[in-house]
């Protein structure tokens, strides 16, 4: 049967549009010529686990709900440049970032070259302003297909990362879908996931959430560990008192040449790691305890030495200072405190009696004179009779 020659360019006119229809509505995504989608959902893989949910004393921030619908990246016939980030809370102002992890599915091709990267919330509106580090990276066996695979890396000897006392940062990839048109980051859009801030940037047009060439966002796979750092800090106050149950009441007394005072020392642990290792030395009395002596000091404990001192002069100020280590490490803490004890002299000098009570002495020793005087006067008045 022969097809009229109208019917068959009507009809291949017909599959060519529709082609072009979904190609475009491929590259597009959220409606911005810009962006391009996976389209299909993926899940977490049970083998993996739970990825960057914290071990070993990290903590694992995660904003998807572990299933991904799809994934999202730039258009390659216009973008060199894709950024995107989702802005992450640190969970505590001693807590590093250590640990990155990101999903990343493919259509083809199983390597992507691409940069970590760090900005601050310090752009307009809260927005990724300066960028605080970049971190060149790379993945390979990315898979052609669903799910999405898992890719971590370590973060701990990468300089200039912030921590979690500079605040809030965006944390997230940069990479050139020109270079790498099939590959995308895996994104979480379950409506019930919730809406987490997150920005993308093509090119250099500027930043705009995730949600705005991406309209059904709600959190990409942008993964963080955070590890507390060794912060190790103490305060030290030292008293001193004429008998060790009452060292511990003021900074300064004053007590007579030759008796025994007692120097209290209390240090306690004000940083978030146990200090082993400690060390007192003082002014005057030298080194107190240590270098070898070895105490578990934990977090908010306290520990307090008394220490004697015969007191020989006038006035003693003793500057101490207490210096406390990590096991195994050459981190210390160190804090001073000072006392004073002033002497009491136990005997009276004549040259004291002189400059205190030189009035009184001229007073007596004229009366002594004329006591002399009128002895004297009677003895010659007996001589004549």
């Amino acid at each position: 049967m022969k097809i009229p020659r109208k019917i068959l360019v009507v009809s291949i006119l017909v599959v060519m549009l529709a082609l072009f229809a979904v190609s475009l509505a491929f590259a597009q995504g959220g409606g911005s010529s810009a962006a391009a989608e996976f389209g299909s959902q993926a899940t977490v893989p049970a083998s993996g686990g739970t990825v960057c949910g914290g071990s070993g004393g990290s903590v694992g921030i995660i904003h998807d709900d572990g299933v991904f619908e799809n994934g999202y990246s730039g258009n390659p016939a216009s973008i060199t440049v894709f950024q995107n980030v989702d802005l992450f809370n640190p969970v505590g102002p001693a807590y590093a970032y250590t640990r990155y992890c990101v999903g990343l599915v493919s259509l083809a091709g199983t390597t992507l070259n691409f940069e970590i990267v760090f900005y601050d919330n310090d752009g307009a509106g809260g927005a990724p302003g300066t960028e605080l580090a970049a971190v060149p990276a790379s993945a390979s066996n990315i898979p052609n297909g669903l799910p999405c695979g898992w890719y971590e890396y370590d973060l701990t000897s990468v300089a200039g990362l912030p921590t979690g006392a500079d605040g809030n940062i965006y944390i997230g990839t940069r990479y050139s879908p020109a270079s790498y048109p099939s590959v995308f980051t895996c994104a979480d859009q379950t409506a019930t996931t919730p809406l987490w801030t997150g920005y993308t940037q093509f090119n250099a047009q500027g930043w705009a959430t995730t949600q705005t060439s991406f309209v059904n966002y709600r959190a990409m796979s942008h993964r963080v560990e955070m590890t507390e750092g060794l912060d190790p800090a103490i305060t030290l106050v030292k008293t001193v008192g004429t008998d060790p149950a009452s060292c511990a009441t003021t900074t300064s007394i004053s007590a007579d040449y030759g008796s025994t005072v007692y120097y209290c020392y209390t240090v306690e642990n004000t940083g978030n790691v146990t200090l082993t290792h400690h060390t007192v030395t003082d002014s005057v009395l030298g080194t107190v305890v240590g270098p070898g002596f070895v105490y578990t000091l934990a977090p908010s404990a306290s520990l307090s030495i008394t220490e004697s001192y015969v007191l020989m002069t006038n006035t003693v100020t003793n500057d101490a200072l207490w210096t406390a280590y990590i096991s195994g490490t050459n981190t210390v803490a160190t804090a001073t405190a000072s006392a004073t004890v002033t002497g009491l002299p136990t005997d009276v000098s004549l040259s004291s009696i002189a400059g205190q009570t030189s009035g009184s002495f001229i007073l007596v020793a004229l009366m002594a004179g004329l006591v002399l005087l009128a002895g004297a006067v009677m003895v010659v008045r007996r001589q004549q009779s």
